[in-house]
């Protein structure tokens, strides 16, 4: 699962004095040779719709679900003047419409390897995936006529679940009314990127951007947001499977995993140093979408948010805090293994915000400038004693005493580990 915050144009670096410009990507080499991603391209086409790829799927499994008209509702981002354009002329809420049609474009199979002394990554986390092209045109539309798009994209699967398109439009070339100008004479305008992934479940993904400039010899850019669907926040990636929490896509579903972590399970929770209490443990989901992961080769996945509350039977804890969870399949495909932790974990608050934000621990925190908690757990399909279990630690952290004069050297936050406690399950409740 991955939750994307919203973030200004944020200026990188891109060049040295060597070139003074930001470098062309390379174009993929269909031939089997590098290309700029570092992986080796080895394209096979395939005769029909009706072949089956070596995924073990054919593009009639992607075009059952990717060819038609899909809607969605699309949230424009609010632009300040940090984020150095102005977007016009739609803004807040409306809607996406995305139409594919395929009339005989060629498909492919491609062979993706990491490039000669390029190592790369194995599985979920490789860049270099297997996967099927499928030659498509899509038409972008948005509800007030700002996306009047019609062009031809490359549909490309890794799963037969789920199919993605990405697209580059320069702004000049819109042929709807959207427009970017930028507010620094000094930055140009970079082409708009159209992110899309499309599954039976609808559509995800976003609508960004670049702004760049010269700036003596170096080349500076800038990302921008312009907007995102099919929620305000976008929560999964458009390489992932939105699902809703019953979906049992897999075998299982996430309320199948929300009732593992609510099992009657019996918990104790002991601060390091002191004897066990009673602990209440309990998880419910935080209404978002829940994101699935389908890589070729690796177990099957999903992550969604949720809200954990604890409380312990002698009254000292009494908590609540959003977390992530994941779960995984075993090797035969079933529910195997349910994790929980909050996100962000070393990324501390305010401390006068620290019970309002987690609750109650019986921690002094009250010496501290910041405040947060370190949590995690495992759960597994199984009654016996140790089959659920994790840990909980009160950190707290001192701002470091920096001039703020420019070049001064300053230190980070100091985070010091002021209580841990362990739980875990003695058994199931009857």
């Amino acid at each position: 699962m991955h939750y994307f915050p919203r973030v200004p144009a944020i200026l990188l670096l891109l060049s040295s004095a060597a070139t003074g410009c930001v470098a062309e990507p390379e174009p993929l080499d269909f031939d089997g040779e590098a290309n700029g991603s570092s992986c080796v391209d080895t394209p096979t086409v395939l005769s029909s719709v009706d072949e089956v790829s070596p995924l073990g799927f054919a593009a009639a499994d992607v075009l059952s679900f990717a060819v038609g008209e899909h809607e969605s509702p699309l949230f424009w981002r609010a632009h300040t003047s940090e984020d150095m354009v102005e977007v016009g002329p739609e803004n807040g809420e409306s809607t996406l419409s995305v139409s594919v049609t395929h009339d005989g474009g060629e498909i492919r199979f491609i062979d993706s390897e990491p490039a000669d002394g390029e190592g790369g990554l194995e599985g979920e986390f490789s860049n270099c995936p297997d996967r099927i092209e499928i030659d498509v045109m899509a038409q972008i539309g948005s509800g007030s006529g700002a996306l009047a798009e019609s062009l031809p994209v490359t549909l490309t699967a890794t799963h037969e679940l789920l199919a993605h398109f990405s697209a580059a439009i320069e702004p000049e070339d819109m042929a709807g009314s959207m427009t970017v100008t930028s507010l620094d004479p000094q930055f140009d305008v970079g082409p708009i990127d159209f992110d899309v992934g499309i599954s039976s479940y609808g559509l995800s993904g976003s609508i960004t951007g670049m702004i760049t400039a010269e700036m003596g010899d170096t080349a500076v850019a800038g990302f921008v947001d312009y907007a995102v669907f099919p929620s305000e926040e976008q929560q999964c990636t458009s390489s992932e499977l939105a699902l809703p929490l019953d979906a049992d896509l897999l075998g299982f579903s996430a309320a199948d995993a929300l009732a593992l972590v609510n099992r009657a399970w019996i918990f104790e929770w002991a601060w390091q140093g002191s004897e066990p209490v009673e602990l209440s443990l309990s998880a419910a989901h935080d209404g978002e979408a829940v994101c699935a992961s389908l890589v070729p080769g690796t177990a099957n996945r999903l992550a969604f948010g949720a809200t954990i509350t604890l409380t312990t039977g002698d009254g000292v804890v009494t908590a609540a805090f959003p977390v992530v969870v994941t779960v995984e399949a075993n090797e035969e495909g079933e529910l195997g293994q349910v994790h929980v932790w909050n996100d962000n974990a070393y990324l501390l608050g305010d401390v006068a915000e620290f019970a309002e934000s987690f609750g109650e621990f019986g921690v002094d925190v009250s010496g501290y400038d910041l405040a947060g908690i370190e949590f995690n757990g495992a759960f597994v399909d199984n009654d016996a004693p140790g089959s659920a279990d994790g840990s909980l630690t009160v950190l707290g952290g001192i701002n470091p005493d920096c001039s703020g004069e420019p070049g001064d050297a300053c230190e980070g936050v100091d985070v010091t580990e002021l209580a841990r406690a362990e739980w875990g399950n003695t058994g199931v409740a009857p």
